[in-house]
């Protein structure tokens, strides 16, 4: 984050010729994380922030890890579609199994999921990539 402090203070300072103007930072998911720690990093520069849809207390040491798929099947739960809920809590559960088995169960997933070739999944790594 400090190099983009350095990046505010020349843009205010040697481009704007404003010194005293406001900033206010913004994203949304990783970039609302880094909106928000920013702000809370350094309020001598960055004025506001706007950090939308940004988890940034989800880190498995701070929060539930199974949180956001609570979440989004409880959401389901809300829709009109017959069956929504427990087909996304069934997926949910079928890919933490997946996830957990020691084998080749990355060739599921790529079949399951119709990977392209060139994108295939061999790792967790490969999972929170891809998502």
């Amino acid at each position: 984050l400090s190099d983009y402090i350095v990046f505010m203070r020349y843009y205010k300072n040697e481009v704007l010729k404003c010194p005293d103007c406001p900033v206010i930072a913004f994203g949304g998911s990783y970039g609302g994380m880094l909106a928000a720690w920013i702000r809370m990093k350094f309020p001598n520069v960055v004025d506001g922030a706007i950090a939308g849809s940004a988890p940034i207390r989800a880190f498995s040491n701070v929060t539930d890890t199974e949180l956001f798929s609570s979440i989004v099947t409880w959401d389901f739960g809300n829709s009109t579609v017959q069956n929504c809920e427990s087909t996304s809590r069934e997926g949910f559960q079928r890919l933490t199994k997946y996830q957990r088995e020691v084998g080749d169960q990355y060739k599921d997933l790529n079949k399951y999921f119709n990977i392209c070739d060139d994108v295939k999944l061999k790792s967790n790594y490969d999972i929170y990539i891809a998502t």
